[in-house]
């Protein structure tokens, strides 16, 4: 017997007969045996197929999750290693993940312009008062740097998206 309505699953006969010997009592009535085993075999197969497809989705949010966890150990491992305190200079290249200077604080300008809502004033007295420490608490340069990768990649969207590029073509007007 060669009948499975989806190529994608290839079952057993054995499998799909198991479980369509329990779906041939819930048969539409007024047909015959051969009609019911019919139907009955469509509804096993389509049975067996949506129990697969449920297992892989989970083995899919599984893996999603076991990625994650494995990421956020990664990054607690890195954690631990980091100092006590840091320079400004070393702790404003570390928070935007450039090694360039002059880059590290464009983009940390950029930053705190984005944290007062635009207010130069507010942005310029913030990173004055992080220049004159000289030092930074490694607690603060965790914190700012999990606030800064959220917003570099929403200023990379927002920038993408303003520039109307989709798979490098411009936006047309």
């Amino acid at each position: 017997m060669a009948f499975n309505p989806d190529h994608k699953f290839p079952w057993k006969i054995e499998d799909v007969e198991a479980i369509a010997s329990s779906f041939f009592d819930k048969a539409p009535g007024k047909t015959s045996n051969r009609n019911k085993w019919a139907w009955a075999a469509r509804e096993a197969v389509n049975y067996l197929n949506a129990r697969r497809n449920a297992c892989e989705k989970a083995l899919e949010r599984n893996t999603a999750i076991s990625n994650h966890y494995q990421r956020e150990q990664a990054l607690a491992k890195e954690r631990e290693k980091l100092p006590e305190e840091w320079p400004y200079e070393k702790a404003v290249k570390y928070i935007t993940g450039e090694h360039v200077w002059d880059r590290a604080l464009k983009k940390f300008k950029q930053f705190a312009l984005h944290q007062w809502k635009g207010n130069p004033e507010q942005a310029d007295e913030d990173l004055e008062k992080f220049r004159s420490q000289k030092t930074i608490k490694k607690s603060d340069v965790i914190e700012l740097r999990r606030f800064f990768i959220g917003f570099w990649e929403y200023h990379i969207k927002t920038q993408k998206r303003a520039s109307g590029k989709k798979g490098g073509r411009t936006k047309k007007n």
